[in-house]
């Protein structure tokens, strides 16, 4: 990677505000000249549990074709909606969303961050989290955190 190379990193969980935030996303990366680094998080169930799974060699060779499939799954989405219109690197994951991102952020080294929103209310927000706004909280480098388009069209 050349040091000039400007990167705009995405993170990609194949949600329609993710689809939304990778439109804006190419659009920006054109105007800026920059590469697009796309990361999907693959959240294995030994990620979220791993009290709770005992990983037989059936349940490993499950998770496997799970992250394969996850990879073929980013290429093909890739394909439809950046249509090489800007230079793409893709990459899957294995972790927790927020620490995946953050760690990624640390690797690529990008410039800004776009990441979608899915537009929970506030309730389910204070409960689950919001790993977008964790994200803009922690991240080293500027977030653009793209509304869904229910909430893009009214503010």
């Amino acid at each position: 990677m050349a040091s000039d190379e400007k990167i705009m990193l995405m993170g990609v969980d194949f949600s329609d505000g993710a689809a939304r935030a990778l439109q804006y996303a190419v659009q920006l990366a054109e105007r800026l000249h920059n590469r697009l680094h796309l990361i999907h998080v693959y959240e294995p169930i030994a990620m979220v549990a791993p009290e709770a799974v005992l990983l037989t060699g059936e349940v490993q060779g499950q998770i496997a074709a799970e992250r394969q499939e996850r990879v073929r799954l980013l290429e093909e989405w890739v394909g439809r909606q950046v249509a090489g219109r800007v230079p793409v690197r893709t990459n899957v994951v294995d972790g927790l969303p927020l620490d995946a991102l953050l760690g990624e952020i640390g690797r690529v080294q990008p410039e800004l961050v776009v990441v979608g929103s899915h537009g929970r209310g506030a309730i389910l927000r204070m409960l689950m989290g919001s790993v977008s706004t964790a994200l803009c909280r922690r991240s080293p480098v500027p977030v653009v955190v793209v509304p869904p388009a229910e909430q893009g069209a009214s503010h």
